[in-house]
């Protein structure tokens, strides 16, 4: 019994786990956070910045099938001068694919 738990969390544990995100390089270091926008809706919250170098990172796993644009703009949080935005960046165009249809017409062949 105990073999076959250890076989199968060791199964589990190869899975591999996908995730899709738009990640966007930053040439201002000094930035905090980062902003996406899908297919011109609202702004997404703030997100802070990750990594060093830093970069923007926005993860996009739940957006339906089809053609999709995606916009974001750097944000710096100054004391000073409070919130600070950058121009849009270039929107980038991507398309998700649709699954696939299950096989038909399923028969047993000597």
């Amino acid at each position: 019994m105990l073999r076959m738990f250890v076989f199968v969390v060791l199964a589990l544990l190869a899975l591999p786990a996908y995730a899709v995100n738009v990640v966007g390089d930053l040439l201002d270091q000094t930035t905090t956070h980062c902003t996406f926008r899908l297919d011109g809706g609202a702004w997404t919250a703030d997100l802070p910045v990750v990594g060093t170098p830093k970069r923007c990172e926005w993860n996009v796993d739940g957006v339906s099938v089809g053609a999709h644009n995606v916009t974001a703009r750097a944000v710096k949080i100054d004391p000073t001068w409070g919130r600070l935005e950058s121009v849009d960046a270039v929107p980038l165009a991507f398309s998700r694919p649709a699954t696939p249809v299950a096989p038909s017409g399923l028969t047993l062949t000597p």
